[in-house]
């Protein structure tokens, strides 16, 4: 049994660990560069080489610790489009999203499960959450990337050089879209049908207890296998030989219920505000302006270029989407943690139809 101060512990270690080596990893990239500028108007040339080496450890330290937390922010005035013909970024900032969307206690327990030995007994055991959180990461990052190769090869991909460079492009937008927030192409010039599916991967974000959005891979997991069961006419939800309490299936119904309300009344008060404005008549339209408003809602920061264009309302609107976002399926986690009041009074039972 872990106690709280081992997680703790583990957790700082983590987030040191992950976030120190990319670093390293993303200076040495940046010290074989072949030119080097973090701003606009500061060249590899015009800095001593002091200055210009504490410019590439700041930079390193800043993007390593944005992605690892899935923050969306970058030092570069054009954002992570300056590394979109560099393989070596793309793959190494995505990863580091990647793991930064599982989650601490997913990543605690991959540390105690020795896989290689043959003794059970002295391997570990994973937690039912780590395989669904493990299974629906791996899954919702396939899918973006099959779905982002297929509808942009023709399009934002078209310029790239190569196809593993377009295999990793295709990764590293599948993997921010779940909330990391970078972008190496211009959103405004992608398909529809990509940005649907980067919608739908805002929707349901990260691992429970990460730096991601959305209403985590383990909700979307728990309602997608209630559904299932529910056709099957089971009275238990099993998987992985284990069995799922029913009231885990209701507190999942209830944070995707008021989680897709949240987002589709935002959506509607920011649409309420922009019929007639600037924002719907750029190049997206209003799939651009709701693409925007899921992506707020999501704690995500990707944009397909409509954000400066609302008027001070919506962006007003944007940003309580934001905070409540970020907050609503914490809060509804913790409010949840109360014990069950039990009813002493039961009424009889009556059908009502449905559908």
């Amino acid at each position: 049994m872990v106690r709280p101060v081992d997680v703790f512990i583990y957790a700082c270690f983590f987030i040191f660990f992950f976030e120190v080596l990319g670093a390293i990893l993303y200076l040495l990239g940046l010290i074989n560069l072949p030119s080097y500028e973090i701003m606009s108007n500061v060249s590899k040339t015009e800095l001593k080489p002091m200055e210009n080496a504490l410019f590439m450890l700041w930079d390193s330290i800043f993007h390593s610790v944005n992605a690892f937390c899935n923050s969306g922010f970058s030092l570069y005035p054009e954002g992570m489009l300056r590394m979109k013909n560099n393989p070596y970024f793309l793959s190494l900032v995505g990863m580091l999203v990647f793991i930064g969307s599982l989650g601490l206690m997913t990543m605690i327990n991959l540390r105690f499960y020795y896989f290689w030995r043959r003794n059970a007994m002295m391997r570990g055991s994973l937690l039912l959450q780590t395989k669904v959180t493990v299974l629906m990461t791996l899954l919702t990052v396939l899918i973006g990337m099959i779905a982002f190769l297929s509808f942009e090869w023709d399009g934002t991909l078209q310029e790239r050089d190569g196809t593993w460079l377009k295999i990793v492009t295709s990764f590293f937008h599948s993997v921010n879209a779940r909330s990391g927030g970078l972008n190496s192409v211009d959103l405004s010039d992608a398909d529809t049908l990509t940005l649907s599916v980067m919608m739908m991967l805002m929707f349901i974000g990260g691992g429970s207890g990460s730096m991601a959005g959305g209403i985590k891979v383990t909700t979307f997991f728990v309602i997608v296998l209630a559904v299932y069961f529910v056709l099957r006419r089971r009275e238990h939800i099993q998987i992985f030989e284990r069995r799922i309490p029913s009231q885990l299936v209701h507190v999942a119904l209830m944070i995707g219920f008021l989680y897709t309300v949240g987002m589709a009344l935002g959506t509607f008060c920011v649409i309420g505000f922009e019929s007639g404005e600037a924002a719907c008549q750029l190049k997206q339209g209003w799939l651009g302006v709701v693409f925007d408003c899921v992506s707020a809602f999501g704690t995500v920061g990707l944009s397909t270029g409509v954000t400066p264009s609302l008027t001070i309302y919506s962006k007003w609107v944007l940003m309580g989407m934001m905070f409540v976002g970020r907050i609503l399926t914490l809060t509804l986690s913790v409010y949840l943690l109360r014990p069950w009041e039990k009813s002493y009074v039961k009424y009889p039972e009556e059908q009502i139809a449905l559908g």
